[in-house]
């Protein structure tokens, strides 16, 4: 997990911190979708908790996103399966 910030103007970027927050490695045949709770439970005993969690969609899940809401993160991914309006 990382910190970041969407602006383009050079003094407010570098005036906000861009920090990398949780690290965890694990081996690549395994599936990390069940990652996020570990992750949260990291961040919030170092009093690091965002607002919200940018992820990737493997990390969308339902038990996810409730575990991100009990911890008031709103965790945003995008939605799993095929985009049928392009499609159409």
């Amino acid at each position: 997990m990382e910190t970041y910030t969407e602006t383009d103007d050079p003094e407010e970027k570098a005036a906000t911190l861009n920090l990398i927050t949780h690290v965890e490695v694990e081996k690549a045949n395994q599936s990390d979708a069940q990652a996020v709770a570990p992750a949260i439970e990291d961040i919030e005993d170092r009093s690091l908790k965002p607002d919200q969690i940018l992820a990737d969609t493997g990390y969308g899940s339902d038990e996810n996103v409730e575990k991100a809401m009990a911890a008031g993160i709103d965790l945003v991914s995008p939605v799993a399966g095929k985009d049928t309006e392009s499609e159409i």
